[in-house]
Order: structure tokens, then sequence, then C-alpha cells
């Protein structure tokens, strides 16, 4: 991706051509991401107007609120067609300690550990108390688009956070259940078989979950090739969450699509 600024006319263009996105959202995420950092709702709002202002911004976001998910905060802020729901960044040491905890930690039950689809174990530790079903919902129910958002570790978050709903989403697509191992992860169906105990047995599991789990990404995508699940991901310098076999899945299923990552490239 070509270096630019965030706030020019040439980065609104590139990330339209690379996200459905409509031409303000970007300038939104960016006011969000400096906006989360206020210490409380009236302050963040000012902050949203003076920046939102400066960036000449034709819309201007409503409702701002800020939140917290045990001990990760987020602002919500609504314009005309989209939720947005941004996450902050690092700034204390509990964040540092998340930042540090980047030990993969693997995302959906019934797996075996050896390289199933996994994320950096701080950031998506991060995303468990984030009430993503709730916020969907709202975005929803106004008949708007959700847009996750955030800088750094914030974006990382967001990330995260969206892959986790796409899931979801893709699983409404099929039905029911997504892929081998979600029926154990909703407490019902059967359990995962015990893994195999030889260096052949455990290498051809693998391969035949990953193939699974591949496939799965693959129907939800065919199932709905032109459905859109009005969720987007706008990041600036976050940094990598996915383990190879996540990555695949996400790719698989066409939902990178639907997130941008800008970085600063002197």
């Amino acid at each position: 991706m070509a270096s630019c600024s965030p706030f020019s006319e040439l980065a609104v263009q590139a990330t339209s051509e690379l996200l459905p996105l409509e031409p303000q959202d970007l300038q939104h995420a960016t006011v969000l991401c400096e906006a989360v950092y206020c210490p409380d709702d009236a302050e963040a709002r000012r902050e949203v107007r003076a920046l939102s202002a400066l960036m000449g911004a034709q819309q201007q976001l409503t409702d701002v609120t800020l939140h917290d998910a045990a001990g990760q905060r987020y602002i919500v802020g609504h314009s005309p067609t989209a939720m947005f729901v941004c996450f902050q960044g690092t700034k204390y040491v509990k964040d540092w300690i998340a930042n540090l905890s980047f030990r993969h930690a693997t995302m959906w039950a019934g797996d075996d550990k050896a390289k199933a689809p996994a994320a950096h174990c701080g950031f998506s530790g991060r995303s468990v108390a984030v009430p993503l079903d709730e916020l969907y919902a709202k975005a929803q129910a106004a008949n708007k688009r959700l847009v996750l958002c955030g800088h750094s570790l914030g974006g990382a978050v967001a990330l995260v956070c969206a892959i986790k709903l796409l899931r979801v989403w893709a699983a409404r697509q099929l039905g029911g259940s997504y892929a081998p191992g979600d029926a154990a992860c909703a407490g019902g169906g059967r359990p995962p078989a015990p893994a195999p105990r030889g260096r052949r047995e455990r290498r051809a599991r693998r391969q035949q979950r990953d193939s699974q789990h591949l496939a799965a990404a693959a129907a939800a995508a065919a199932a709905a090739p032109f459905a859109d699940p009005d969720i987007r991901c706008i990041t600036f310098a976050a940094p990598a969450v996915a383990n190879e076999s996540l990555a695949a899945e996400v790719v698989a299923a066409g939902w990178d699509r639907l997130m941008c990552n800008f970085l600063a490239i002197p």
C-alpha cells in the first residue's frame, strides 16, 4: 500500500478502492482514534468537533460516548450511515502487558493447539469482554454499518473483533455451525476426538482440520458472494495479530477485503 497521510484525499480515495467504504469513514476513524484518549464524554465530544473541523469533515459524529470493557477502553460515535467503535491503543502499563503477551491463543474451540487458527494472546484477550453481539445488533437495528477501528494496540483489538464478528455472520449464512468444533464451543454436539499420539497422525489431523476450516470459509463466501455483512475494520499501525492458519481462513472467506491497515512509511 502506498504511504499517505490519513488526512489526505489520496488516502480516502485509496481506502475506498480497497474497502466498500464511504468517503467520510476514514476521517471519522482518524478522529475517534484521537478522541478515545479523552478523560470523559464531554471532552471527547469537544475533541471530535475540533478535529472534524480541522479535517474539513462534511459530517459530524453524533452520540459520542466512552466505554470500558474489562480494561479495554473504546469510544462509540455515529454518522448518518455507520456506527463507529474505536479502541484505545497503548497508554498504561496494563496495555504494555497485553502487547507483550505475544504467545498465540487458539481462537476456535474444538481444535488441537498445534497450528490451529490462533491470534496474539494479549490482543485476543482484550477482545473477550467487548460486547460485540450487542454493538453489532445496535448497528443493525439502526440500519447502519459497524466500523471497527483503532491505532496500534487498539487496531489489533479491532481486527480480532472484526474476525470474530465475521465468523458469526458467516455461520448465519451457512444456516448453522461454521466449522467442526463450533458445536462444542456452543456447549452442544459431540466433544472433539482425543488428540492422536503419533507424529504422523498429528500431522494428518492438522491437515484435515485446516482443510475443514478453509472449506468452511470458502463455503461461507460462496453461500452469499454478494452479501454485505455491514462490518468494516480500519486500523492505523496495527501489529500482526494472526498466525498463518487464521490468516488463511480470513482470506479464504473473503473477509480481508473488509479490513484495511494504514502504515506510515518514511
